[in-house]
C-alpha cells in the first residue's frame, strides 16, 4: 500500500486533471465543488474553462480531506484511502493507472 505526502497527492492530482477527458474531469469538477455542479451537457462547451479552475483550485492549496475527497472522482479504480494521522502521509490500494500517473 503506497502512502504519500498531502503535498504529493495534490501533485499526483494535478496531473492526471490536466490528462483527464471531459467527463471525467466534470466528475472532479462536482466532487470539489458541488454547490456549483455543471451538468455533462454545459461541460463539453466549457472543457478549458472547468480544467482551469480545478487546476486553479488545487494550485491553491487543498486540505487533506479535500484530497481524500477529491481521490476517488480522480483515481476510481483506486481504493482504501485514508490518512495517517501519525505519518502524516495519505495511504491507498495501488491499481494499475496509478502506477502509470507517476
Amino acid at each position: 500500500m503506497p502512502e504519500v505526502t498531502p503535498a504529493d497527492a495534490a501533485k499526483m492530482l494535478t496531473e492526471k486533471v490536466r490528462a483527464m477527458d471531459i467527463d471525467d474531469l466534470l466528475d472532479a469538477h462536482n466532487e470539489l465543488f458541488p454547490e456549483t455542479p455543471i451538468p455533462p451537457t454545459d461541460a463539453r462547451n466549457q472543457d478549458a474553462s472547468v480544467r482551469h479552475k480545478v487546476l486553479d483550485y488545487l494550485a491553491g492549496g487543498v486540505a487533506v480531506e479535500e484530497i481524500l475527497d477529491l481521490w476517488s472522482a480522480v483515481f476510481p479504480e483506486a481504493s482504501n484511502v485514508y490518512f495517517d494521522e501519525e505519518t502524516r502521509t495519505i495511504h491507498y490500494v495501488e491499481a494499475e493507472a496509478i502506477q502509470q500517473a507517476d
